[in-house]
């Protein structure tokens, strides 16, 4: 990993929101995109998710929670996310993005 600095001044604000900026694209630089449908008996995947992962989408379909997410592969590999995916075809109800 290379060696980067950045410069700050602790009485800018602006300063402050760089280096959050800085550090959460760090953080989320390996970060994938999964889209999926959680049955609701697996409540606990989504638990999971909800509290490990930056949920953008959260929806609801006969068969299950769609939610699309990003995460770490470790986090989609925890989670176990290989369920089928959503087709655009299905409509679910849309909720917006849990903050």
């Amino acid at each position: 990993m290379r060696n980067e600095i950045v410069y700050i001044s602790a009485k800018e604000s602006a300063s402050i929101e760089m280096l959050t900026q800085v550090i959460l694209e760090k953080l989320e630089a390996d970060y994938m995109e999964r889209e999926c449908i959680i049955p609701y008996e697996k409540g606990d995947v989504l638990s999971f998710l909800m509290e490990n992962a930056k949920v953008e989408i959260l929806g609801y379909l006969a068969e299950g929670t769609s939610v699309r997410v990003r995460c770490s592969e470790a986090v989609a590999k925890k989670a176990d996310l290989f369920y089928p995916s959503i087709s655009a075809s299905r409509s679910a109800v849309i909720l917006p993005s849990p903050s």
